[in-house]
């Protein structure tokens, strides 16, 4: 399985792509991070709303899910799949995951955490 890193770049490549079809398609990516070598923090936008929308994906977990796990399927399912639609109100959570990533960490609206995900295990 790649490292979060090459799937980072990946995903990014993925959200050019689509931009350079289509400079219409309404999902834009805004930053993210590779956490702890398998997870990785994700942050965008919808549709050209203020909100800024985040999620952190187990890579692990989220490769069982698809045959192919190469970095580059990984963001393929991704971007194409899990962003085809608005996310949702997203929640508030207090975690620092997207601190750094943008200047108002704790206004991300957070969609796809696991229950047992929704606190920072660093607390």
């Amino acid at each position: 399985m790649p490292d979060s890193r090459e799937v980072l770049d990946a995903v990014e490549e993925q959200f050019r792509a689509w931009h350079a079809v289509d400079p219409t398609w309404p999902v834009r990516f805004v930053a993210g991070r590779p956490v702890d070598g398998d997870c990785l923090i994700l942050l965008f936008q919808w549709n050209q709303l203020p909100e800024i929308f985040g999620c952190r994906i187990n890579l692990t977990r989220y490769a069982a899910l698809f045959g192919p796990s190469d970095a580059k399927s990984l963001a393929t399912n991704f971007v194409t799949n899990d962003l085809a639609g608005p996310p949702g109100e997203g929640v508030f959570l207090d975690v620092d995951w997207a601190r750094g990533l943008v200047p108002a960490s704790d206004a991300v609206r957070w969609v796809w955490v696991e229950r047992h995900e929704q606190t920072d295990p660093d607390e």
